[in-house]
């Protein structure tokens, strides 16, 4: 399974200067998000207190990610981070433990 770690930022240079607008627009973002979480595009979520940052967690695969997150352009800027699994790394850790013994 895949699972992505997203970290977010609202980029401030592509927001409206104007109050209203830019409410508007974090509206849109809120209940973009909002239906990503409810149909599993994005399994976790959340904004540091700090402001406007904060992460998000994608169990889709690098594809759907890539699609989700452009929803949100320009708006936003993302890192992704693909993320393994304490048993995934048990068994490549394993595997190369195999493979350096027999090698």
């Amino acid at each position: 399974m895949s699972k992505y770690l997203v970290t977010w930022e609202i980029d401030m240079s592509k927001m409206p200067d104007d109050t209203q607008e830019r409410t508007g627009v974090i509206m849109q973002l809120i209940e973009a998000t909002k239906a990503s979480i409810a149909d599993g595009r994005t399994a976790d979520w959340g904004q540091f207190v700090g402001g406007n940052k904060g992460y998000g967690i994608s169990e889709k695969d690098a594809a759907e990610t890539f699609k989700n997150l452009q929803l949100f352009a320009p708006y936003v800027k993302f890192d992704v981070q693909e993320v393994l699994s304490i048993d995934q790394v048990s068994k490549a850790v394993q595997e190369l433990v195999k493979a350096m013994k027999q090698g």
